[in-house]
């Protein structure tokens, strides 16, 4: 797990050079599956942008994809969380 931190410290130390990620804050301790429900939406946003940057994708939401909507809803509702885990499953 320390190098998990580490890397997670590096990263966002990285990621602050760029104005979209300049308040990112390092999240000192790991989260586990309850902390996601307290995710900042503002931070699932963040890593949608960082999804679209790796992907060269333009943006989250275009078309038929809504990466924002998805992830803010997958992180944050365990009720959604457990439904889309089963159609992904199937």
């Amino acid at each position: 797990m320390d190098k998990d931190i580490k890397r997670h410290e590096a990263l966002i130390t990285f990621l602050r050079q760029f104005e979209l990620y300049k308040n990112t804050k390092i999240v000192e301790k790991e989260r586990n599956t309850a902390d996601l429900k307290n995710v900042d939406t503002q931070d699932i946003n963040r890593a949608v942008f960082l999804i679209c940057d790796f992907l060269n994708q333009p943006t989250g939401s275009s078309g038929d994809v809504d990466l924002y909507k998805l992830l803010q809803t997958y992180f944050t509702d365990i009720k959604k969380r457990k439904s889309i885990n089963m159609i992904i499953d199937e």
